[in-house]
Order: structure tokens, then sequence, then C-alpha cells
């Protein structure tokens, strides 16, 4: 079973991409890692670059 995000963020995420400038801003002040994923892409090539991101995340 597998636990819910924080509404919080599930709010943001509904709100995300209607005001680029703030979205932006939000990123910015995370201070976690942050992986930008083209949707456009193909599936196969967004696995890859995942993998990729996670496997150059520290510990």
């Amino acid at each position: 079973m597998t636990s819910k995000p924080p509404i919080d963020l599930l709010a943001t995420v509904a709100r995300f991409g209607r005001n680029l400038a703030k979205d932006e801003a939000w990123l910015a002040r995370l201070t976690s890692p942050v992986v930008r994923v083209d949707g456009a892409r193909p599936i196969a090539e967004l696995v890859e670059q995942l993998c990729a991101d996670v496997a150059r995340l520290p510990g």
C-alpha cells in the first residue's frame, strides 16, 4: 500500500502550468533535486532519462 502525497502538494500540482513564472519560482525554492520531464518525448526516452537522473542522486 502506498502513502498519499500531502494535500498541499496535490493542490500545487493541480495549478501547475497556469503561471510559468510562479511555477519556476516555486521550483527554485525546493531544496530537493528537480527532474524536468518533457511529456512530448517517447516513453522509452523518458524512462532512460529518469534512470540516469536517479543514478546521479547522492546517497
